[in-house]
């Protein structure tokens, strides 16, 4: 479109406040993101670029002065729906949409109302994709990618197409044991991970909190400088120097389990690998 920006109290730009547009974006439940997101899907980075396409897909109608002539009120309409779609874009949540824009909106980004108002997470206003959504708990991004290609790949063998891999796949016997390995990978992670966290705290239980603190900074101090003996520490209650030897303790047996995942993630990439060879032979064997 070949608008220009609209003038007022001088030519300005008439686009969303810059701190806005610099704000962080990623929290969905608020209103003004999800319209922000779905704007700039579109490649609108402006209120005014948003209000010029429902105005021009008379998405939304707006009464004009009818004194003025036709580009002044074209002008004014658009003004008009700018500013309702600022307020939008500063609204935490969606109690002020009026029904008009509610629609215009879902219908413009081709996107349920239920998105918009936040009540589902699930844009497609087609009631089959946020049906198997919900029933496989899969994210609309990944049945887009499995209907994207669900399309045949070549001309010679009708019944090699994506999705009849994808059907292969899905119904190979190792599959769920891949699946299965995927899990125990995340789940070692976060055992050893929970298993650091225990010894941390243990030793704090043990310690004190306050005496775990000086110990700790005694121990950082020993790194750092590579004292050799005691001769050299700080002057320290013996306590002190106990529990910087326990804290060293604690720290090798939290290094030790790191080395113990390494190892466990090295046989588990192993076994992933077995299972995917299996997977993509079962998959070769039915052409």
């Amino acid at each position: 479109h070949d608008y220009v920006c609209l003038e007022a109290a001088g030519r300005k730009e008439c686009e969303v406040n810059m701190a806005f547009k610099n704000d962080n974006h990623d929290d969905l439940t608020k209103f003004k993101n999800r319209l922000w997101h779905l704007m700039i899907d579109k490649g609108l980075d402006t209120s005014q670029k948003l209000a010029i396409e429902l105005f021009d897909n008379k998405l939304v109608t707006v009464n004009s002065k009818k004194d003025l002539d036709v580009f002044a009120r074209k002008k004014s309409a658009i003004s008009s729906i700018e500013h309702k779609i600022n307020k939008h874009l500063n609204a935490d949540d969606p109690k002020a949409l009026q029904a008009e824009y509610a629609i215009a909106y879902s219908k413009f980004f081709n996107c349920s109302t239920d998105y918009l108002f936040g009540f589902s997470n699930i844009k497609s206003i087609n009631p089959n994709v946020k049906n198997v959504c919900t029933y496989l708990n899969l994210s609309e991004k990944a049945i887009t990618n499995i209907k994207k290609n669900s399309v045949k790949i070549t001309n010679i063998d009708e019944s090699i197409t994506s999705n009849n891999i994808l059907d292969l796949l899905l119904s190979s016997y190792k599959f769920p044991y891949f699946i299965l390995e995927l899990r125990n990978l995340d789940y070692l992670y976060y055992e050893m991970i929970h298993k650091k966290y225990e010894l941390e705290q243990n030793t704090i239980s043990d310690l004190g909190k306050d005496l775990f603190n000086k110990g700790l900074n005694l121990f950082e101090i020993t790194e750092k400088e590579h004292f050799e003996s005691n001769e050299t520490y700080p002057k320290v209650d013996d306590s002190v120097l106990e529990a910087r030897d326990a804290i060293s303790l604690l720290i090798d047996e939290q290094y030790s389990l790191e080395l113990e995942y390494e190892n466990n993630l090295k046989v588990g990439k192993y076994t992933l690998f077995e299972y995917y060879i299996e997977i993509i032979n079962d998959i070769l064997n039915h052409r």
